[in-house]
Formats: C-alpha cells, sequence, structure tokens
C-alpha cells in the first residue's frame, strides 16, 4: 500500500525505514525530522534542530528506538545529533569534525555506532555514542577522491565491520571497519553514463550496489 504522509513544511531532502520496517523518519529543511509509525499511518515524534539548521540526514536504528539527525552547519549549536525516539530526547551532541555539510549518516541497528558522508569527502565512523559513561570515538575515513566531489551516501552493514561511502563521480569505497577504516574494495563507476546518486550494501556486505542518473 501506499502511505501519504503529511507534516512537513518545507522540502524533504533524506528519509530512511528502521529496518523493522515499523517506523520510518524523514529530514527536511523546516528544521525538523519526523518519525513515522508507518504501521498507524501517523506522525510519531517530531525532532527538531535548536540551532534552526534545516535537517538534511537521518537514520533509525533497527526498531526506531533511536534516531541520528545531521543538521546544516550552524555556529548555534552541533550538527550531528543522537536522539531517543520514544522521548523525543538528545542523548548525545556528536562533535562534528566535518567542515562542510553531511550529506548522509547511517547508524547501525544497535544505536551504538555511525557512518557519517560529508560534502568534504570524508566520511567519520563514530563508536560508543550510546554509552553515556565514555567519550564517543571517531574515525575519520579519507575517500580516494578529489574531495571538490563531495561524498554523497553512506552504508553499513548489519555486523558493524563494513561501511560503504560514494561521491558524485561514481568512486565507491568499501572498508574494514575493524581495522581502522582500511580500504577493502574500490569500485570505479564513472563510465560517463550520468552522475552517482546513491548507494546500499547488503546486510551481509556481500552485495554493493550504485544507482545514476543517466
Amino acid at each position: 500500500n501506499l502511505l501519504n504522509l503529511r507534516g512537513h513544511t518545507k522540502s524533504v531532502g533524506r528519509c530512511a525505514i528502521s529496518n523493522d520496517g515499523n517506523f520510518g523518519i524523514t529530514a527536511s529543511n523546516d528544521t525538523t525530522a519526523i518519525v513515522w509509525d508507518l504501521s498507524q499511518n501517523k506522525e510519531y515524534r517530531k525532532l527538531r534542530t535548536y540551532n534552526g539548521a534545516a535537517m538534511k540526514a537521518a537514520s533509525l536504528s533497527y526498531d526506531g528506538s533511536y534516531a541520528l539527525t545531521a543538521s546544516k552547519p550552524s555556529p548555534r549549536g552541533k550538527t550531528l545529533l543522537l536522539w531517543n525516539v520514544t522521548q523525543g530526547d538528545i542523548l548525545r551532541e556528536l562533535n562534528n569534525t566535518h567542515i562542510k555539510q553531511i550529506r548522509c549518516c547511517k547508524l547501525s541497528d544497535d544505536g551504538s555506532m555511525a557512518l557519517t558522508a560529508s560534502l568534504d569527502g570524508t566520511a567519520n565512523v563514530w563508536r560508543s555514542i550510546l554509552n553515556q559513561n565514555s567519550t564517543p570515538t571517531s574515525t575519520k575515513l579519507s575517500h580516494p577522491c578529489p574531495s571538490s566531489h563531495g561524498l554523497i551516501e553512506c552504508a553499513l552493514s548489519v555486523s558493524k565491520s563494513l561501511g560503504l561511502t560514494v561521491c558524485s563521480c561514481g568512486v565507491c569505497c568499501v572498508w574494514d571497519l575493524r581495522d581502522k577504516g582500511k580500504v577493502m574494495s574500490f569500485l570505479d563507476t564513472s563510465d560517463g553514463s550520468g552522475a552517482t546518486f546513491g548507494c546500499g550494501l547488503s546486510g551481509d556486505g556481500e552485495v554493493v550496489f550504485v544507482w545514476k542518473y543517466v
């Protein structure tokens, strides 16, 4: 069935679905991200940035209990936030080190780890983000492509051992996240057929797919 969900007042740039299929999240230029109860076809929780910046990316944990949002850079506050969706509260403000806008963020099924991809040409792996008794760590992944292109998409395997990043020119990297972000595979899909728009990674990390404008 096709669900028509209404709630944003400006354009939606990103959306994601929890892996259990019960919740969805949309990130909008109206400065909010909305978590939707897909079984009830209604808004479940509205998450609003306190810095007045447009939401540019969002992701959910397996059952929708946690959300990760990335807003447009602003001098008035942190741009990368981890949320308790049930309560609608910010659990953690991550010290975003990207120097340009985050284009995509992915949250692991258990909510403990995240991957972000930025227009500055780098990705960051965030670990221990749920543990309130420790400081989250981050590892920067330098995508082997001119940073002027910027990264547009990322993906995370269910096991959290593999990550995928892709830039608009079509260069994809599969990363071994267990080994400080070592590149496992380098895929060049820049065949001139059109701009790369996104990518995906199967749960076991065995299959990579890329889609393009043609």
